[in-house]
């Protein structure tokens, strides 16, 4: 009897795993949390039939620009002829994003058909083992492996969630390892210092196997630079074995030239906007080269130009601009307002800003507050994660002197914002991929009517 009847019904039996309750959890130490639970993967990928053996790996970690990055690599490898499964973490537009076949979102067919073995092999292991809760970030994995076995891919592009060491997509044998950048992001599981972070990071590094880093820190570089000797792993570092330059971004392209010590490729061209773009485009190059050596330049250009990803500083109207952009670190709004400043000149910036919890605030308005924006505080909805309180953001903007408004919701917002906004001026929703994620369908479908408005007769 089949369990699901169509694929919303098999997310939502993912996705009810963000809110299962760990009682003892909280009670255990955070190192020895994180080695069951690779455990406990490694374990349920075996009553899977261990299907992260099945295809080769190129597998990406970072604090910013993974995302980015796995996209180009997975556009470029995928230009060349290979089949190629990519897995993304979170979502923007629906669940079934975070696992794409040739750069099609998975078919709900082949969703439900995985789903359905992912749950009766479920069910029999925590027979087996009483004790085991499931996360969701286990299953999306268990997925994405069961897909790429499936679908026979050519290879697998997984981008890691959160850290490297411990997360469930290290449980593979990859072709190559990219470690983007190291910053400030998730300091409560991954340390309070850059060296900590990146060690989390470095533990993606496995024997042999070339890495591919962006990360410029002294301290995290040295980290990154010991695991990869102690694993006689080939280190291939941005500015020094590649590189990108001659980097020109405008709304709505990028176009820069890469560099390494056997090419030089020129104008290469990008549909997401900023020099940051053009950084982990290079580093998807070198990757792919790294991984498959018969890489041609037009695979290179022909992927990297088809690369696309919504809610990364995504331009969906103009005059205003409207910009979704999924920042929620510092060192990502650093980047982010970089890009608006230099591609965009709004003559007035309103930031819709809502974040999680757990981050950053004060430091991302911090990034704020040399345009002297409006900030209108919104609050994400997130499932299993705790969004930090409007009136939180609020007393933050306050404290640095922003002028401030609190909104009622995240659709409020979006009125307030386009309310006050003329012309010349920029309207930024940023702080977190869930707000993002939240109000993308709802800003699209209002500037669609704005624009309707606007030329009724």
């Amino acid at each position: 009897m089949k369990r699901f009847l169509s694929a919303q019904d098999a997310a939502e039996f993912i996705e009810q795993h963000a809110v299962a309750a760990r009682p003892a959890e909280s009670q255990v130490p955070p190192a020895q949390r994180q080695e069951k639970r690779m455990e406990e993967t490694r374990a349920l990928f075996k009553a899977l039939g261990s299907p992260q053996f099945s295809v080769p790996v190129a597998h990406i970690t970072g604090t910013s620009g993974k995302g980015s990055a796995s996209v180009f690599l997975a556009a470029i490898l995928q230009a060349q002829g290979l089949r190629v499964c990519l897995y993304t973490n979170p979502y923007i537009i629906c669940p079934q994003e975070r696992i794409q076949i040739d750069g099609r979102y998975i078919s709900d067919e082949l969703f439900i058909e995985l789903a359905e073995k992912l749950a009766d092999v479920l069910e029999r292991f925590r027979e087996e083992h009483p004790t085991f809760i499931p996360h969701i970030k286990q299953l999306w994995t268990a997925m994405a492996f069961l897909a790429a076995e499936a679908v026979k891919a050519d290879i697998f592009v997984a981008e890691v969630g959160m850290g490297g060491r411990f997360d469930e997509t290290n449980v593979a044998q990859p072709q190559v390892c990219v470690i983007t950048t190291i910053g400030f992001d998730h300091m409560e599981f991954l340390g309070a210092d850059l060296a900590h972070i990146a060690w989390h990071k470095a533990g993606i590094i496995k024997r042999g196997i070339p890495v591919v880093t962006g990360a410029n820190d002294s301290s995290a570089l040295a980290v990154i630079k010991q695991e990869a000797e102690t694993q006689a792993a080939p280190l291939l570092e941005m500015n020094s074995d590649f590189g990108a330059s001659e980097i020109c971004a405008t709304a709505g392209e990028t176009t820069f030239t890469y560099t390494d010590y056997t090419a030089r490729y020129e104008r290469l061209r990008l549909r997401l906007t900023g020099a940051f773009q053009a950084r982990n485009a290079a580093l998807a190059i070198c990757a792919a080269k790294a991984a498959r050596p018969e890489i041609s330049e037009d695979a290179i250009r022909t992927g990297l130009l088809a690369a696309w990803l919504p809610g990364r500083f995504e331009i969906v109207r103009r005059n205003p601009y409207v910009i979704l952009d999924a920042a929620h670190n510092p060192e990502k709004m650093r980047a982010c307002l970089e890009t608006l400043r230099l591609t965009i000149h709004p003559q007035k910036t309103i930031i819709i800003f809502g974040a999680l919890g757990s981050k950053a605030i004060l430091q991302m308005l911090e990034e704020c507050a040399a345009l002297n924006p409006l900030i209108i505080a919104a609050e994400p909805k997130v499932t299993g994660r705790i969004s930090a309180p409007a009136n939180q953001i609020s007393a933050a903007a306050a404290q640095l002197g922003l002028r401030h408004i609190i909104a009622g919701n995240a659709e409020d917002a979006v009125r307030i914002a386009l309310e006050n906004a003329a012309e010349a001026d920029a309207v930024l929703i940023t702080g977190s991929l869930f707000l993002v994620s939240n109000l993308r369908a709802y800003v699209l479908q209002t500037v669609m009517q704005n624009a309707i408005d606007r030329h009724d007769p």
